[in-house]
């Protein structure tokens, strides 16, 4: 959605980011590396072979981005975290520390976190409504 926004490195750190997201609780399924392949061709950056940098490198690459990059790569980690419908205590201590890492208050996060839901229930209202 926003991740034109990124450069070059922040775009290959947000994949990173993402792919770390997906894997917190189990190896990634099929859909998420749909996603991920997805995220490739949206940030022109097909040929990248995921390192599985530590989380703590990833979050560090992001530290001196501007505050509107940041909320960026947070609002689409939501987006990816959301996917299946859950966010369970993983996903939440993943989000946490970059929003801390990040300096980011805690009401900013639910308002993003929350925007985020929104804008996926309004999708699936979108798609049902075209599909009748």
């Amino acid at each position: 959605m926003f991740l034109q926004e990124l450069n070059d490195i922040q775009r290959k750190n947000f994949l990173e980011l993402a792919v770390y997201g997906m894997k917190v609780n189990e190896e990634l399924h099929e859909s998420q590396k749909n996603i991920i392949n997805t995220f490739r061709l949206e940030m022109c950056i097909e040929d990248y072979v995921i390192k599985n940098k530590p989380i703590k490198d990833i979050i560090t690459e992001f530290q001196g981005s501007k505050k509107s990059i940041k909320k960026i790569v947070l609002i689409e980690l939501f987006g990816v975290l959301l996917t299946d419908g859950a966010f369970d205590d993983k996903e939440s201590d993943l989000v946490n520390l970059c929003a801390k890492k990040w300096n980011f208050r805690d009401s900013e996060i639910k308002k993003m976190r929350r925007w985020v839901q929104d804008f996926n229930d309004l999708l699936v209202e979108g798609y049902e409504y075209i599909m009748k």
